[in-house]
């Protein structure tokens, strides 16, 4: 029953989206990462592919044809964890995504606000570059409105809030390793 520790991230699909006032804090309540977004793009790994850019205390991807390339926080992932960051749509036909539990660009969940042409919010689940969608409701993204999304990870138990809402409680599915043990009696 082991769970593969992630890390958070944003990204967009056919938008461009401005993120802002990152809050990073373990399950204790310590702070482990906060970013207004001041200087520079501080511990974020920028992906290959879109228009990242630190401007006006915030990191704004300005690409609005790029599809899902995360942007990744560069600090050890934790079992349980909430993850808080404002978005706000500056142009596009969907909404944003935002990332956790991403351990590589093949293995991650997204919160997809806005989606499916801008009707539905769902989380979905990429395993080995596999996407899943694991709950959805009904739900758009309007340009020009900041939100405040939370996501709150508790080792598998998932609860997305959206403006102080919840919006989903779930429960992911974890990868079972299966230990098998043969013997011959001779």
């Amino acid at each position: 029953d082991e769970m593969q520790v992630g890390r958070v991230g944003f990204s967009t699909w056919d938008t461009t989206v401005k993120f802002d006032n990152v809050r990073l804090t373990a399950a204790d309540g310590t702070e482990v990462y906060s970013d207004g977004f001041t200087s520079s793009t501080g511990k974020w790994t920028i992906p290959t592919g879109g228009n990242w850019t630190v401007n006006d205390g915030a990191m704004v991807q300005g690409d609005q044809n790029m599809q899902g390339n995360i942007c990744w926080l560069n600090v050890d992932g934790m079992s349980s964890y909430t993850y808080e960051v404002e978005a706000t749509k500056i142009s596009g036909a969907e909404g944003f995504l935002i990332a956790f539990n991403y351990l590589d660009d093949k293995n991650y969940a997204w919160w997809n606000l806005g989606g499916w042409s801008n009707k539905k919010h769902g989380v979905e689940v990429c395993t080995n570059g596999t996407k899943t969608t694991v709950v959805q409701c009904d739900g758009q993204i309007e340009t020009g409105k900041t939100y405040q999304v939370k996501i709150v990870v508790e080792g598998t138990k998932v609860s997305c809030y959206l403006d102080g809402e919840l919006k989903h409680q779930f429960t992911l599915n974890v990868k079972q390793k299966v230990y098998t043990a043969v013997s011959l009696n001779k």
